[in-house]
């Protein structure tokens, strides 16, 4: 009896077996594949904004009454007991004058700010330049501007739309300008119902933040105050060297209420004769033909030998005359003018020219003139001196009604 043994059967069952694991391991990962790609698809299409790792940045733009300045600041991503630290990494001043300013013609403003915006972007990495907010603070002045100049006011930020992209909840502050100044105090009570109190959270502890605005003390009203200051002085150098300026650019208007000024009549203007204080033509007069700069002016004096040349104001000083001709007037005008109003004359009967005279007299006495003056002093006030002890004597005995009844029964009796 024989028996046959065969082992193909065992070994095309172990092949089947191998393809049947292959195929279902091969079946897994594409399936993992798929949930993996669908999760993905999912995060992306529902993901509104990612923050990124590293350093986030923001953009402020601070348009005061007399300055537009914008400032880059940056923070980590990561924040330190829900406090991010801030720190100002650039800044750019803005050409020209404030935002207000521009009322008239807005379009003008748009060139200076992109020209700031665009050097602000340089310092911020381009693939971060959607996730940035921008701020614009504008000073109180824009709520002057009409309505229609609202309208057709162009804003310059849309043209630099990368930085400003996504759904961002838009906040605006009226921050310090020239003409006012801010404090900002923690405060230990809570003020209900107050526009002026914020509660700031900081590494997990509330804040109450006063904040409050002092108009007409800012910058620019300072400078104003000190420029009347200076007005006021009179006829020095500084006070009478603004007075053109002034006059022409309305600087301080003396309708102010915040500032009374006295009336300042001597301006640098067309006509106004001058002293010259020092130089080669000193204690002559001259008369302003020409304004040339802040600095000097084109002089002439025909009666008084100074030919036509520029002299700096600070070799001058204002008079009160004024001549009447035209502006850059030939000399023969001004001749005719100087001749008219008798200049020299009315200079010689003022006070100032006395003065100016007796200081020369004094200057060239010698110290023997000196001595007869000091002579003359004293013998006057040895002859003077009985008649002040008579004056006393008169005024105490009439200002004494005892005395001057004794001394009237004494002398005239009565009978």
């Amino acid at each position: 009896m024989f028996t046959v043994l065969s082992r193909q059967p065992c070994q095309k069952t172990g092949v089947k077996v191998l393809s049947k694991t292959s195929t279902i391991i091969t079946l897994v990962f594409l399936l993992l594949s798929i949930v993996v790609v669908v999760a993905v698809t999912l995060v992306q299409i529902n993901h509104k904004e990612v923050l990124s790792p590293g350093l986030k940045y923001g953009i402020v733009l601070d348009a005061g009454s007399s300055r537009t300045t914008v400032y880059l600041y940056e923070w980590p991503a990561e924040k330190e007991n829900d406090t991010g630290i801030v720190s100002q990494t650039f800044k750019c001043s803005v050409k020209g004058p404030g935002i207000s300013s521009y009322g008239n013609n807005p379009q003008e403003i748009v060139k200076p700010i992109d020209d700031c915006m665009n050097k602000v972007k340089e310092k911020i990495p381009s693939r971060l330049h959607k996730n940035i907010p921008t701020y614009l603070g504008a000073t109180a002045g824009m709520r002057l501007l009409s309505v229609d100049a609202i309208n057709r006011s162009p804003i310059a930020l849309p043209s630099t739309p990368e930085l400003h992209q996504g759904k961002r909840r838009k906040r605006s502050r009226q921050g310090s300008g020239g003409h006012r100044s801010h404090t900002a105090r923690t405060r230990k009570e809570c003020m209900q119902n107050s526009n002026s109190t914020l509660q700031v959270q900081l590494y997990g502890y509330e804040y109450s933040v006063y904040t409050h605005s002092f108009q007409c003390y800012g910058r620019d009203e300072a400078e104003k105050r000190l420029l009347a200051l200076l007005v006021q002085v009179g006829n020095s150098s500084i006070a009478w060297s603004l007075g053109y300026m002034l006059n022409l650019t309305n600087m301080i208007p003396a309708e102010s209420q915040l500032i009374q000024l006295p009336v300042f009549k001597r301006y640098v203007e067309i006509g106004r004769v001058a002293y010259i204080s020092f130089g080669p033509h000193a204690g002559k007069l001259v008369a302003i033909v020409d304004v040339i700069d802040q600095n000097r002016a084109l002089v002439d004096g025909p009666c008084s030998g100074v030919r036509r040349q520029a002299m700096p104001f600070k070799c001058m000083q204002l008079t009160d005359f004024v001549l009447k001709f035209p502006h850059s007037a030939r000399q023969k005008h001004v001749r005719v003018a100087w001749e008219k109003e008798n200049i020299n004359e009315k200079w010689i009967g003022t006070r100032w020219a006395k003065k100016i005279e007796a200081r020369e007299k004094k200057a060239k006495m010698t110290d023997f003139d000196r001595y007869k003056v000091m002579k003359a002093k004293k013998m006057g006030q040895f002859l003077r001196q009985p008649l002040h002890l008579f004056i006393q004597f008169y005024v105490f005995v009439h200002a004494n009604p005892l005395i001057r009844t004794h001394t009237h029964e004494t002398i005239y009796p009565c009978k």
